[in-house]
């Protein structure tokens, strides 16, 4: 059973997102939803079944009511085909429109795997900007703390948000689309730097 720590996923998505940047850019800007999140979740080539190989991991999406999911062995004991995970080793959702980010995070919440993922993107074009994220990984924050019955989100199930952006800003002088990453601790999503 794999557990995937939140700083070796953003590492490797990170890594992922660089190397294949083109494909990212050509979706992002002009924004072509469609293939954008065909980018991300498409079986065949996807950003994140690139990550999950990067991981030691198999990639299936969508997976019941999630985008994806991250496991290493099918369980055997159902009908072939039917592909159920003996374990999750990460539960994805990929979000366009980040108001509906604690819709997702609320639904990221009630899978037991050791790492939930939710990708999402709350500035487009330096509209929006920071304060928008901030008020999201809050709102995301109150959401998961309420889901958090046992207590045990900021050790061992635990909760990430990466947000892409492209605000102009100090350290992204050319508006170029960029992702952050953050966990969640006791309350708060804090950001992680791959």
């Amino acid at each position: 059973m794999q557990v995937v720590q939140p700083s070796d996923f953003a590492a490797a998505f990170s890594k992922v997102v660089k190397k294949r940047k083109r494909q990212v850019d050509q979706f992002w800007n002009p924004w072509n939803a469609k293939s954008y999140t065909a980018l991300f979740l498409d079986n065949d080539d996807s950003i994140l079944r690139d990550v999950a190989r990067r991981l030691h991991l198999k990639f299936k999406g969508p997976w019941w009511t999630l985008d994806g999911i991250f496991y290493e062995e099918v369980d055997i004991d159902f009908p072939s085909g039917w592909d159920m995970a003996k374990f999750i080793s990460v539960a994805i959702e990929h979000e366009n429109f980040s108001g509906r980010a604690a819709y997702q995070t609320n639904k990221l919440s009630i899978f037991n795997a050791p790492l939930k993922v939710l990708i999402t993107y709350p500035a487009s074009s330096g509209k929006r900007g920071q304060d928008k994220s901030q008020l999201l990984l809050n709102r995301c924050g109150d959401v998961v703390d309420g889901a958090d019955v046992f207590r045990d989100f900021s050790r061992s199930r635990r909760q990430m948000i990466i947000l892409g952006d492209d605000d102009v800003s100090e350290d992204n002088p050319s508006g170029t689309l960029r992702f952050r990453y953050y966990v969640y601790d006791h309350k708060t999503f804090v950001e992680v730097i791959p």
